[in-house]
């Protein structure tokens, strides 16, 4: 399987003839999926995209933003880079103990320094505009998203498929990032369980205000690649065109730099 590299300039070969800043945006296409990905690196401009930033995801600091965000610009005419600050509290009180308002107050503390950087790198990389950036926060608590969540979670208690992915998910994640010297895994689980929950609420209506295309330094969540392909029998939405794009982020090298 062909794996997607945007190379340094110039860039005649690449049949969209677009101007790549000197560095390196590698996708994984091993995690890249859906309708628009294709036309998305082929620089055919979908309508929107978002980006979003996990507080502990490496690549989440201002020299990787400096290359990521206007390479996803160059791509689509309105971006959205989002910050993911409030969910981030059910892991750290299902992982580290905090209790909620410890969790909560942690948690927007440290999505603050994300966000100024990721606005500071939005004002000087593109001056023109079409670059917003948002804590979760902003989407979580907008009345659509959490309209989606309430049927989220009354979709979770009849059972089924979704409930053991999710669990499964939970569990995965609680293996791969926690100190089980720090953390029941029983007392973990329904945590993370709203955790996910929320992330999927908040993709969903992301999807339903024309955010289609994610673009994220990482994996795509299964759950929502479950859901686009309408995995789940009688799940209360669809979201049939959402597109996961998986980056790399090598940032260009400093005048200097050895």
């Amino acid at each position: 399987m062909r794996r997607w590299v945007v190379p340094r300039d110039p860039c005649p070969a690449l049949p969209w003839r677009m101007r790549c800043r000197p560095s390196m945006i590698q996708v994984v296409d091993t995690d890249t999926s859906g309708p628009y990905a294709l036309p998305f690196l082929q620089g055919q401009r979908p309508s929107s995209a978002f980006v979003g930033l996990s507080l502990k995801n490496r690549m989440a600091n201002r020299r990787c933003l400096e290359e990521l965000i206007p390479w996803v610009k160059e791509r689509a005419v309105r971006v959205l880079v989002v910050v993911g600050d409030f969910p981030h509290r059910h892991n750290l009180m299902a992982l580290r103990g905090l209790s909620p308002n410890e969790a909560l107050t942690k948690a927007m503390r440290d999505g603050r320094q994300t966000l100024r950087a990721a606005r500071s790198v939005a004002s000087a990389t593109c001056p023109g505009g079409g670059v917003t950036v948002c804590s979760a926060s902003e989407l979580i608590e907008t009345a659509s998203c959490r309209t989606i969540l309430r049927a989220l979670e009354t979709y979770y208690e009849k059972g089924g498929d979704f409930v053991l992915d999710v669990l499964s998910s939970a569990m995965r994640y609680a293996r791969r990032v926690g100190d089980p010297a720090r953390f029941e895994m029983d007392e973990a689980i329904p945590r993370l369980k709203q955790y996910l929950l929320e992330e999927i609420a908040m993709f969903l209506h992301l999807s339903s205000t024309g955010f289609d295309v994610e673009v994220y330094p990482g994996p795509d969540l299964g759950l929502m690649r479950a859901i686009a392909q309408a995995s789940y029998d009688s799940f209360p939405y669809s979201c049939p065109h959402r597109t996961h794009i998986s980056v790399s982020v090598k940032p260009a090298r400093q005048e200097g730099s050895e």
